[in-house]
């Protein structure tokens, strides 16, 4: 070899250790960057080999040099319970069928057997064909963190739970209070109302807003809201009682005007800086209505006690009576004075004992015979049974045209029905139009019957119910009262109304089905 090819031969080798060392110190800069990250660098080539990891990847996973490339990191150094899960997901990643996530977060075994948690963020590797070669990972430890961040998430949760303790205690009071059955209402010194619960908005029939800020005296009567007023200045001028106390009955004014009988308790709540006057309300119009409905039931057995003996000692004998008197009128030519006073007393005889009759169905009534009857058949025989008294021959009866079919006693309805309207054609003096109008939504069936008269004074119109009251010169007062009876009987509810334009609606409310037939 010449002198020239040996000067190349050294020229060629030195050179190609300068590019080693320069690879070398390439590579070194590479692991320099990589260990100087805080995070673990991992490569994973397409069967989930370790292809790269850095220092804090070794530090981690407790082994030194090279001894960790080409192990298999799923199967060493995930949890046993994860690696079906992440296997499968890389698998699957690796052939396309599914996107590896690019964020991940899961456990690994650490040195010792340890368990930290590590966030991930992954990078999919592909060769130049586009097929995918592996995956870079960069995990961050985050174990510590979560720890810190778990005992910050405790101690916020604990003032969570003492926060919404004390929340909850006070939405539990306010929650009682709005769903108590009686009224609940709050007023200051001056009578203002400072809270109202529901039941108290509905019991006086007024919205939340239009009795908070207002005074209390807004739900009394005139007569006794200066008394009220004046219960209270003096209570919080002496401390004597007044308005405090375990309750009374008193009269209260709903927001439409009517007065209604409530029971009021009222205590007096006060610390340093407050004082608050609490009341607590109970509605009693059910109450009285109960009372007053158990006193008719007992009025009611003892009427039909004398009404058995009357008809017993009175109807018969009546009866034979009448019979006497039209033999002896017979005798009489019918010019004669005889025959007419006669013929009076007959029609006295008969008035008494239809008398008698309206005091038995009031008083004794038998069951109900209930059948399916089309009201407007039922009206209309009505209607015919008004025409024929002569004292109604020029009334005009305007009748609905509807399918409504209810199940009721026809004897007893039509009965009622003709009591209202011989009541109408009366106020009327025997001329006029009722007016008789239907609604009936499936459930119930409201029948209003109008006429055109003079109407009925409140004072009459709030005893037009009772039993033997009548304005009449000639009545037993048991025409309405029979009404009632019979609806109720059935179900339903009556009530009348005078309008401003004047005359009186009588409005019947009779259910599709009578529930128990007493």
């Amino acid at each position: 070899m010449t002198s020239g090819a040996l000067l190349l031969c050294a020229g060629l080798v030195t050179y190609q250790i300068r590019l080693r060392k320069e690879y070398q110190a390439s590579i070194q800069r590479e692991r320099d960057y990589l260990d100087i990250a805080g995070v673990m660098l991992l490569g994973l080539d397409a069967h989930a080999r370790i292809t790269l990891l850095n220092r804090r990847g070794y530090e981690l996973l407790g082994a030194a040099g090279e001894r960790l490339l080409g192990r298999n990191w799923i199967e060493e150094f995930v949890p046993e319970e994860l690696r079906p899960a992440i296997r499968e997901m890389y698998s699957e990643s690796m052939q396309g069928k599914r996107e590896l996530p690019i964020h991940f977060e899961n456990e690994i075994v650490a040195r010792g057997g340890r368990r930290r948690k590590f966030k991930w963020h992954n990078l999919i590797l592909s060769d130049e064909q586009g097929r995918l070669t592996g995956v870079l990972c960069s995990g961050e430890d985050v174990t510590d963190h979560q720890r810190v961040e778990q005992k910050l998430e405790a101690s916020q949760a604990a003032l969570d739970r003492t926060r919404n303790e004390l929340y909850a205690s006070e939405q539990l009071m306010a929650a009682v209070v709005e769903s108590a059955v009686e009224g609940i209402i709050t007023i200051d010194t001056s009578g203002s109302i400072q809270t109202a619960n529901s039941a108290a908005c509905r019991i006086f029939g007024y919205e939340r807003e239009e009795m908070v800020g207002n005074n209390v005296s807004m739900l009394m009567p005139s007569p006794d809201r200066e008394q009220h007023d004046g219960y209270l200045s003096r209570y919080v001028e002496t401390g004597v009682a007044g308005i405090i106390g375990k309750g009374r009955e008193v009269v209260a004014l709903h927001k439409n005007g009517e007065q209604f009988p409530i029971h009021l308790s009222v205590s007096d709540v006060r610390d340093h800086t407050t004082r608050v006057f609490t009341g607590v309300v109970r509605d009693l119009t059910d109450e009285k209505r109960l009372q007053k409905k158990l006193q008719e039931q007992e009025a009611l057995a003892a009427i039909g006690q004398m009404a058995a003996v009357v008809a017993h000692e009175v109807k018969n004998p009546l009866a034979g009576i009448a019979g006497v008197i039209q033999i002896l009128r017979g005798r009489y030519p019918k010019e004669t004075g005889e025959h007419q006073i006669m013929g009076e007393v007959l029609a006295r005889i008969d008035a008494l004992v239809e008398t008698l009759q309206d005091l038995l169905m009031y008083a004794r009534p038998r069951e109900l015979k209930l059948a399916d009857v089309p009201l407007n058949d039922l009206l209309a025989e009505t209607a015919r049974l008004l025409a024929v008294d002569p004292r109604s021959k020029d009334v005009q009866v305007e009748m609905p045209v509807s399918q409504c079919t209810l199940k009721v006693d026809v004897d007893y309805l039509r009965e009622a029905l003709l009591n209202i309207y011989l009541n109408a054609a009366q106020a009327m003096n025997g001329q006029g139009e009722i007016r008789t109008e239907l609604q009936d939504d499936g459930n119930f069936c409201v029948l209003r019957i109008a006429d055109n008269g003079p109407g009925i004074p409140p004072e009459v119109r709030n005893r037009a119910f009772e039993p033997f009251f009548t304005t009449k010169g000639r009545g037993t007062g048991l025409g309405l009262a029979l009404v009632k009876r019979v609806i109720e009987r059935h179900g339903g509810e009556v009530r009348i109304d005078c309008p401003p334009q004047g005359g009186t609606v009588v409005s019947l409310t009779l259910p599709h089905t009578v529930e128990s037939a007493t």
